[in-house]
C-alpha cells in the first residue's frame, strides 16, 4: 500500500512502522501494559509521523499487538496528486 501513498506521506509511514513495535503497543494500547509507560519520546515521534500523515489525507490504525500500523484511509485528492506527471513527457 504504501507505494500508492504520496511520496511525504509514504515516507512518514515507512518511518512509524520501523519503530518498536513494542514500544507502539503500549503508547496505542495502554490498557494492555497497564505495567508500563509510553516514554515521551516515543510519544512525540508518533504524533509526529501520523501528524505528517494526516497532513497528506492519511489515516493510519494499529493493528495490534505487534502491528504494522495499516492504511485505512486516504483522501481521493491526495492519491490523485500523488500520479501529476507521472506518464508525461515533454515534447
Amino acid at each position: 500500500m504504501s507505494k500508492d501513498l504520496p511520496l511525504g506521506a509514504r515516507e512518514a509511514w515507512e518511518l512509524l512502522n520501523s519503530w518498536s513495535a513494542d514500544e507502539v503497543d503500549v503508547y496505542e494500547r495502554p490498557s494492555a501494559h497497564p505495567n508500563h509507560d509510553c516514554a515521551g519520546e516515543t510519544t512525540a515521534w508518533i504524533e509526529v509521523q501520523k501528524q505528517v500523515l494526516r497532513s497528506h489525507g492519511v489515516e493510519v490504525a494499529w493493528h495490534p499487538p505487534s502491528g504494522p500500523y495499516r492504511v485505512v484511509a486516504v483522501r481521493e485528492r491526495e492519491l490523485e496528486r500523488a500520479g501529476e506527471g507521472e506518464g508525461r513527457t515533454c515534447e
